[in-house]
């Protein structure tokens, strides 16, 4: 997932999930609302569970709201019809963010020692 790194567990909280994101948990309620896919588990007290499948949804709808800036009835669509697509691009897209991430680190480390061995 590039930048929005996971420990492994089976559940996280609704708090955790949109600190993941940077989205408000009320958004995240929404979504639940707007997109039949998104339907994490909830306790007998009404707390919401999501498990990895579930944050998977939610990565796919924020690329699709927030990236591609597509409307929430063209995301649906679009989730409706390639959600498997879709899926694999946004995880391509996130791993060559990552890469590049790391290169940038790569080279501004090697200006940096460069730097020190000229002074």
């Amino acid at each position: 997932m590039g930048k929005r790194k996971r420990n492994l567990k089976l559940f996280y909280s609704i708090k955790e999930v949109s600190r993941l994101f940077d989205v408000k948990e009320s958004t995240l309620r929404y979504w639940e609302e707007e997109f039949k896919e998104l339907n994490p588990r909830k306790t007998k007290g009404g707390v919401r569970q999501y498990r990895q499948e579930d944050i998977q949804v939610v990565e796919l709808i924020h690329f699709l709201l927030r990236k591609k800036r597509l409307t929430i009835a063209g995301a649906r669509k679009q989730m409706e019809n390639k959600k498997e697509p879709t899926m694999r691009r946004v995880e391509t897209i996130e791993r060559l963010t990552s890469v590049r991430d790391e290169l940038k680190g790569i080279l501004d480390a090697m200006s940096q020692a460069e730097n020190e061995l000229n002074q």
